[in-house]
């Protein structure tokens, strides 16, 4: 069997990813370990048939070093990363339409297709860069996010469903929720960002589905903060006050907190609010706060939570947002909450006390203590979506 191969690989995969239904890509074990002694015909062999039986592998890169396959949906074999080790890249399947790469306004772009609960797919365009890629590896919790804005936003019919994306940074999860029929209000302060946005919303035709907000959620409102003018960046934090701590003024972007519900239109205010998704980098006990008054129009929750950020960035003492967290839980609330942690099993909470104890002591203060908590109304739904 003749096979031809193209140096470079598609991606970043995990081991974890194995979602031949509904992922973007992942690694291809079939079961079996691949063999130990071979070449790259014989693997190139053996990956073929392993991506044939996973529905929506189309391209595979894979590694006699590694000894690994891994398998992508759409990746287009004219744009590869090379690593350290040599890796090769191999068309199995042609994705109808091919995949595509592009710029609109400066602004790279890329296809991507997004399935929907019930297993129909829809094809959108996003922004091309290391944000979308964060996303698509599944790194961190990005899995357990994907996951519930799939299976949320497959409900929405003519945009009569409400999506508030807190943090939109380039807006993957915007365009997705768009996408699959939803009404999006993104809130996002990098200047940077915004161009991203725009291009993509601009393309993508989706001017009446998606509305940019260029404003930072928070309290107290109209209080000044700076961003970074320049750089889309995904780990940016929040400066309080006029004296930026910027090595140069220019280095600052001044903005001022809003909250959800005052930058809602009057047709938006009409909507239930499906899911807002908060995604803050420490800021998301000014964000919770602000919305504390309004949680009985909203359903479904998803916060990033890093404590180790909350004096900083919100100037809030840990004790004062774990508070917060508890609150969310408070009868005639929300019912339940799914925590999700990269170093540790996955669990649910249902009571205050509990979820006080988890985000005030429990969580570690570094980076792989982040998690991301969803808080629901629909207990069965939450169950059904993860079964653990």
């Amino acid at each position: 069997m003749n096979h031809t191969f193209v140096e470079g690989i598609c991606g970043r995969t995990h081991h974890y990813q194995t979602d031949c239904k509904a992922g973007d890509r992942g690694v291809l074990t079939g079961g079996s370990s691949l063999p130990i002694k071979s070449d790259w015909n014989t693997l190139a062999r053996e990956c073929e048939l392993r991506c044939r039986a996973c529905e929506r592998c189309n391209v595979v890169s894979f590694s006699l070093a590694e000894r690994e396959c891994d398998w992508f949906h759409d990746c287009d074999p004219t744009f590869l990363k090379t690593v350290a080790k040599p890796w090769k890249t191999m068309v199995v399947r042609q994705l109808q339409p091919p995949p595509e790469r592009l710029m609109r306004d400066k602004v790279p772009l890329r296809s991507h297709t997004a399935v929907r609960w019930n297993g129909s797919t829809v094809r959108l365009y996003i922004v091309d860069d290391w944000s979308a890629e964060w996303v698509l590896q599944e790194s961190h919790s990005e899995s357990m996010v994907t996951r519930i804005f799939r299976r949320l936003a497959s409900d929405c019919t003519n945009r009569d469903n409400l999506i508030v994306d807190v943090g939109a940074n380039s807006g993957y999860y915007s365009f997705l929720s768009a996408a699959l029929g939803c009404q999006v209000v993104a809130f996002e302060p990098q200047p940077a960002c915004h161009t991203r946005i725009r291009a993509a919303i601009e393309f993508n035709l989706l001017h009446k589905a998606i509305r940019l907000v260029p404003h930072p959620v928070g309290l107290p409102q109209h209080t000044l903060v700076a961003v970074k003018p320049h750089g889309c960046h995904g780990d940016y934090q929040l400066r309080h006050g006029t004296a930026f701590r910027y090595k140069r003024e220019s280095d600052a972007h001044a903005v001022r907190f809003t909250t959800v519900q005052h930058s809602l239109t009057k047709s938006e205010r009409s909507k239930r609010i499906t899911l807002v998704k908060i995604d803050t980098e420490g800021a998301e006990g000014a964000v919770l706060l602000s919305l504390m008054k309004h949680l009985d129009h909203i359903d479904n929750l998803v916060v990033e939570t890093t404590p180790w950020r909350w004096p900083l960035v919100s100037n809030m003492t840990r004790a004062r947002v774990a508070n917060i967290y508890a609150a969310l839980l408070r009868p005639g609330r929300f019912t339940l909450a799914y925590v999700h942690s990269p170093i540790a099993p996955a669990e649910w909470i249902s009571d205050p006390k509990t979820m006080h104890t988890y985000t005030g002591a429990r969580m570690p203060l570094h980076f792989w203590g982040m998690v991301d908590i969803w808080f629901g109304r629909d207990a069965e739904l939450m169950r059904s979506v993860f079964k653990i």
